[in-house]
């Protein structure tokens, strides 16, 4: 198809947008003329402002995790409560077990996350072990905003402990969102040695 043609076509499906918008279309608009004029541009201008792109995953990912800060633990100390139960459940555990890896998959889970999922969804070392075999880890230096991090507290080879990561390094060190951490969800920032694996998930 030739240029003229391509845009006559343009005009055509523009015109059948709008109409399906409730959109109005501007006076002089000739769908059969191979140039783009003012009316043409007019009607593709209203048809954007009609649809703004939505956030991006990774956006939405994090404003969803970050409502869940202050949620803490009922009583505190338990690993249990209303919000830390309805993770666990999702993970297959009984509430009194420890929640960051839940609470990190149930944020997934709600923002239509589709896979790949560890073997235990409420397991650090399972979202490390997955990652590594489906090749979704990435270098500390690259990790951005809606990446999975897990962190690495003592000596032995396996993460501690999981959050998201809220964005990108800032003054050597990584804001994230966590929890199971003082008992309750909360906001951090963490330093490269605490840091251990940075999961990249597909996004939905």
């Amino acid at each position: 198809m030739d240029r003229p043609a391509n845009i006559i076509a343009l005009k055509k499906a523009a015109v059948a947008v709008a109409k399906g918008r409730g959109l109005a279309i501007p006076s002089g608009l000739n769908v059969t003329s191979p140039k783009l004029g003012d009316a043409a541009k007019t009607l593709l201008r209203r048809i954007a402002a009609s649809n703004p792109p939505l956030k991006a995953w990774r956006l939405r990912l994090i404003e969803h995790a970050v409502k869940d800060v202050g949620v803490v633990e009922k009583p505190l100390g338990s690993n249990s409560g209303p919000r830390i139960d309805d993770a666990l459940r999702f993970c297959g555990l009984a509430p009194g077990q420890p929640w960051c890896a839940a609470m990190v998959s149930l944020w997934l889970h709600e923002m239509k996350y589709a896979g790949p999922w560890p073997t235990s969804k409420g397991y650090v070392p399972s979202w490390e072990d997955m990652a590594r075999a489906k090749g979704l880890v990435v270098s500390k230096t690259s990790v951005r905003r809606g990446d999975i991090v897990t962190f690495q507290f003592d000596s032995d080879p396996q993460g501690d402990h999981i959050g998201l990561a809220r964005g990108t390094w800032e003054n050597g060190t990584l804001p994230t969102i966590e929890g199971n951490t003082g008992d309750g969800v909360k906001r951090h920032r963490r330093t490269p040695a605490q840091v251990k694996t940075v999961i990249r998930p597909p996004q939905p």
